[in-house]
């Protein structure tokens, strides 16, 4: 028997950069962090209202990229989430965002307005991670 010690070495995949969505004032809301381990999810679903009074759809447009202002990141793609309640003033339906991305690196976006009902999801295959 030798005394020899062996490291054992994992190599994970991880999220190059940081994925969220944009607001209606063009921030940033980040949902999965950069060097985050693939597989992930959103653990927690983030609530977002409407941006004015009776509106029927929400864009949710996703971004990748480390700045505060989506205009200084890049651009993935966007999606509709149509149905949304009858609302007469701005700020008062719930709308919940979850993410997650897979372990071979797709990208799941899933919105779903709590008081409809109203769901829509979107799948982006090429994320590079």
């Amino acid at each position: 028997m030798s005394d020899e010690s062996h490291d054992i070495r994992m190599l994970n995949d991880v999220c190059q950069l940081s994925l969220g969505i944009e607001d209606i004032h063009g921030h940033m809301h980040i949902f999965i962090r950069r060097n985050t381990n693939v597989p992930t999810q959103t653990e927690l679903c983030t609530i977002f209202t409407n941006a004015y009074a009776y509106q029927t759809t929400a864009i949710i447009r996703i971004y990748e990229g480390e700045h505060t202002l989506t205009k200084y990141n890049t651009f993935l793609g966007e999606f509709s989430l149509p149905g949304l309640s009858n609302n007469f003033a701005s700020q008062t339906l719930e709308i919940g965002i979850r993410m997650d991305v897979d372990k071979y690196g797709i990208l799941r976006i899933n919105a779903e307005e709590m008081r409809s009902g109203a769901k829509a999801s979107f799948t982006i295959d090429w994320i590079i991670i």
